[in-house]
């Protein structure tokens, strides 16, 4: 394997990260992100229109339910549906819709959260759609049904003769076993879309969606990072969805700590009036002032801004990672696009034959991070020698770093 060094690795890395206010106060080292959207590295970077409209709403006060209001109007007529509300990240909203499910627009209901022993508090979900976040839905007073078969074993969307593993099993949930688990303490029905969660062998938003509205149930989808493209805001709501989650942050570029949820405009109510600055459930999920207008600002910006030809930029680094590994002895890499979850981000699956490297995955990912300069690559797969290149949020230039210091990592050991 050829090494080609860059030279000029320092000079480019203090040009564009070197001497942040992270290092100048901690000393912390910014790094090159091709994880993706990940909360641990702060989610995203807002466009300077964000950030300059976030310091402008600094310097006033405005009552705030005023703001939410019309801010939130905005926003629902941005994405097309009939209501939105702005809250404190994803998480926030999934907690949030859980609770509008169980209470509705009753108040006493909602003081009660989340005590729901006498309220409809039951959420179906399919097995494989389990996610790290059920406690967001738990923390309302919800309780989970799961229904299904065997769990799918998909590691990654490549092939499984591709990557020698048989370790791949097919789920088997039908439309009948979910309306068989259908009682008079179902709350909604759940779909999670996730790059770790099951899509393959249960049943489409459509379907659970059509099932679900029959009994008089709402269907709530988790689609924290399912942007982009951002005419995902709406696709679900036009699927059936009554209540949906995304992230502020992430792809559609707000503040870190902003979520929004959009839907039905009776169900979005209870979940406003049960939301900061309002008593409730979600007192505490607070979105600032200054947050709302930036997420405004940055929805707008990046709903305009968002193209093709965004995507066949980020395509041609990629491109440039699949061929510089094309010939490499022991790394077999494999161009994903779109993502596990039909997102069009273009992504590099490098593989290791790590017996024969000498190397692990895991132990690549973490040298990377800790050199110089510090790269943060996508984990998930590791124990099956892979990690990942996500294009989402490299700069111009930074494919040929990450390629450079890989093959000197991979030299190296």
């Amino acid at each position: 394997m050829e090494v080609k060094v860059l030279s000029n690795w320092e000079s480019i890395y203090e040009k564009r990260l070197g001497g942040s206010i992270y290092e100048r106060m901690f000393g912390i080292r910014p790094v090159i992100n091709a994880t993706g959207t990940s909360t641990n590295l702060g989610g995203s970077l807002m466009p300077k229109c964000a950030s300059d409209a976030w310091v402008e709403a600094s310097k006033h006060f405005v009552p705030l339910e005023e703001l939410l209001e019309k801010a939130c109007a905005r926003v629902a007529k941005l994405c097309g549906v009939p209501a939105a509300h702005i809250t404190s990240g994803a998480d926030a909203a999934l907690t949030l819709m859980s609770a509008a499910c169980m209470t509705g627009n009753d108040r006493k209901k909602m003081k009660r959260l989340p005590d729901t022993e006498f309220m409809k508090n039951e959420f179906i979900r399919c097995r494989g759609m389990a996610t790290h976040y059920e406690q967001a839905y738990r923390r309302a007073g919800a309780k989970w049904v799961v229904v299904g078969g065997s769990i799918v074993i998909v590691p990654t969307p490549l092939q499984a003769k591709e990557i020698n593993s048989n370790e791949f099993r097919v789920i088997g949930v039908t439309l009948k076993e979910i309306e068989e688990a259908i009682t008079d303490k179902t709350a909604a029905l759940v779909h999670t879309y996730s790059w770790f969660s099951v899509q393959q062998g249960i049943p489409s938003l459509k379907e659970m969606a059509e099932l679900s509205h029959n009994y008089g149930i709402p269907v709530i989808v988790d689609a924290a990072a399912q942007i982009p493209p951002p005419s995902r805001t709406r696709k679900y709501v036009d699927e059936g969805a009554d209540l949906v989650a995304f992230s502020g942050g992430k792809c559609l570029r707000g503040p870190n700590d902003v979520g929004l949820i959009v839907g039905q405009k009776d169900l979005v109510e209870a979940c406003a009036m049960q939301s900061s600055p309002n008593s409730g459930i979600g007192r505490g999920f607070k979105a600032s002032k200054e947050d709302i207008v930036a997420a405004v600002v940055a929805w707008e910006w990046y709903f305009d801004w968002f193209s093709e030809e965004i995507t066949s930029k980020r395509m041609k680094k990629m491109s440039f990672v699949l061929k510089a590994f094309k010939d490499c002895a022991n790394v077999k890499p494999y161009l994903v696009y779109p993502d596990e979850t039909d997102c069009p981000i273009p992504m590099v699956y490098l593989q290791l034959d790590e017996k024969a490297l000498g190397i692990t995955a895991s132990e690549v990912m973490m040298k990377m991070r800790n050199g110089t300069p510090p790269i943060t690559l996508r984990g998930g797969y590791e124990q099956l020698g892979i990690f990942r290149i996500n294009s989402l949020f490299l700069e111009d230039g930074d494919e040929k770093i990450i390629v450079d210091r890989l093959k000197e990592v991979l030299i190296k050991n």
